[in-house]
């Protein structure tokens, strides 16, 4: 190994000098056991939206259907999360090193989740979407404008028209 692979450099890959706390991660288990907690969760979740009393359940499309979907996409999507670092695993493929230094952005994007929710029922659907979206590209490192307008507004258009005809569930 050499000494460049044990120092953390000076600048992050896009040339921008590095501020903060950084930790490194040169291994695929991390995201492995991240993989793995989330499908336990899910797979709980699974067990509790099985246990739903029949008549709330009962439709096959639908908000009785709402549980059972977000089940079988939650563990399907968790078991997805684990298939690159296995690959990488199998294949023997190199291994990228992952650099977090972003956690004030990290706890700033928790706080505007929080107030999101806070607020969802005040302000309405499309009101509260619209600049969490906006918030999460920007904190995310997105600066493209058309990326910053097209996103949330697309999100906001899609998770109400998912809820309010696909589901019949009106949002405030």
């Amino acid at each position: 190994m050499s000494d460049k692979a044990l120092k953390p450099e000076a600048h992050a890959p896009s040339g921008e000098p590095r501020n903060g706390i950084t930790l490194e991660v040169r291994t695929r288990l991390p995201d492995l056991v991240v993989a793995a907690a989330i499908l336990a969760a899910f797979v709980a979740y699974t067990i509790a939206a099985l246990r739903i009393p029949a008549p709330y359940t009962n439709d096959d499309v639908g908000p009785g259907a709402f549980p059972l979907m977000v089940a079988v996409f939650g563990v399907l999507g968790s078991l997805g999360l684990a298939v690159g670092p296995l690959l990488g695993m199998i294949r023997g493929t190199p291994q990228d090193t992952v650099i977090i230094n972003r956690y004030p952005q990290v706890f700033a994007a928790a706080l505007l989740l929080m107030l999101g929710a806070v607020l969802f029922d005040r302000i309405g659907a499309v009101a509260s979407l619209v600049p969490l979206g906006l918030a999460m590209l920007w904190l995310g490192g997105e600066r493209r404008v058309m990326q910053l307008i097209i996103v949330p507004v697309a999100l906001a258009a899609g998770v109400y028209a998912a809820f309010a005809y696909g589901l019949d569930v009106p949002l405030p």
